[in-house]
């Protein structure tokens, strides 16, 4: 067995879906404080784009943040 194959005994399918959705949840991440930031706060508060703004940093440091914890965590189930 090679070092990136594990055997966790799922079909290559489960694998497939389990990678879709982590990877899914990190764009959502990274994208919905920006527009919940823009539709919700800036159109209420009549600001034009400091809450998308805001809202875009902290999700591309969330995202970044969670990356960087699936990466660290596939590195050491794989060790």
């Amino acid at each position: 067995m090679t070092e990136h194959q594990s055997n966790d005994g799922r079909s290559a399918g489960a694998k497939a879906y389990h990678w879709a959705s982590k990877i899914m949840t990190v764009s959502l991440e990274m994208v919905v404080p920006g527009v919940v930031g823009y539709f919700l706060l800036d159109r209420y508060l009549g600001t034009k784009f400091v809450f998308c703004l805001l809202g875009f940093a902290g999700g591309m440091t969330l995202g970044i943040w969670h990356l960087m914890q699936l990466t660290s965590d596939d590195s050491k189930s794989s060790s």
